[in-house]
């Protein structure tokens, strides 16, 4: 029934339990008939005859996936710019570290609760909008697009949001996730660009003048000489 490895386990940890407290429930590895192993779901229970009675159930697949699900999130957290997962219903499901960080959250303050704690009317509109565009067909998988994200203490920042859908099977739509990058410092570039900008188009505009007058009156001077002559 349990590889080698795991007998021991049982013999040493699981059936003391049950001798104990009357009751086990947890994981364990079990062995198929082809010596093939899997996890499975044990529940082991005390009976008053003094025998051990035990349930199990495989849950490889789930704990597959939740193995796969650790390693995401594992990387997820080393990332530097900030990472969100919402439902379906566009809750917020998952914030790595740096979201907390950078936006002043706790993550217990937007777990559970809807993307408008961090975004207006207008921001939640526009993010709906884009996801819409990711489950039609006929549009790309992810979209790019610029959001402002209200912090905590009230600052508007813009940032770039790297949008897609959780994969899912049919028509069962099963949430979002985006990567939230800070473009505060592009955007005071652009706009100090456009400044220095409109200030050589004044200059530009000024110099034009300046230099219009003189070459007016060198002209009328050349047309009166030419009319002498």
């Amino acid at each position: 029934l349990y590889p080698e490895s795991e007998t021991e386990y049982i013999r040493n940890e699981v059936l003391p339990t049950v001798d104990e407290v009357g009751y086990w429930r947890g994981r364990t590895t079990g062995l198929r008939a082809g010596g093939e192993t899997f996890v499975q779901d044990c529940v082991a229970s005390a009976t008053e005859r003094g025998t051990t009675v035990c349930a199990i159930q495989d849950v490889s697949d789930e704990a597959e996936s939740e193995e796969q699900l650790s390693r995401y999130q594992a990387l997820i957290e080393v990332l530097k710019d900030p990472v969100y997962v919402l439902d379906e219903e566009g809750k917020f499901d998952f914030v790595n570290d740096a979201f907390t960080e950078k936006f002043g959250y706790e993550r217990q303050e937007l777990l559970g609760n809807d993307v408008s704690v961090i975004k207006d009317e207008q921001a939640v509109e526009q993010g709906l909008n884009n996801l819409r565009r990711v489950l039609s067909s006929d549009e790309p998988d992810s979209v790019y697009f610029e959001t402002d994200i209200q912090s905590k203490s009230g600052e508007s920042i813009p940032c770039e949001d790297h949008m897609t859908a959780l994969p899912y099977e049919g028509d069962k739509f099963d949430g979002s996730v985006g990567i939230l990058r800070d473009i505060s410092t592009q955007k005071e570039r652009e706009q100090e660009l456009r400044r220095q900008n409109r200030r050589l188009d004044e200059f530009a505009g000024i110099v034009s003048h300046d230099l219009r007058n003189p070459l007016n009156v060198a002209v009328g001077n050349v047309e009166l000489l030419r009319k002498e002559c």
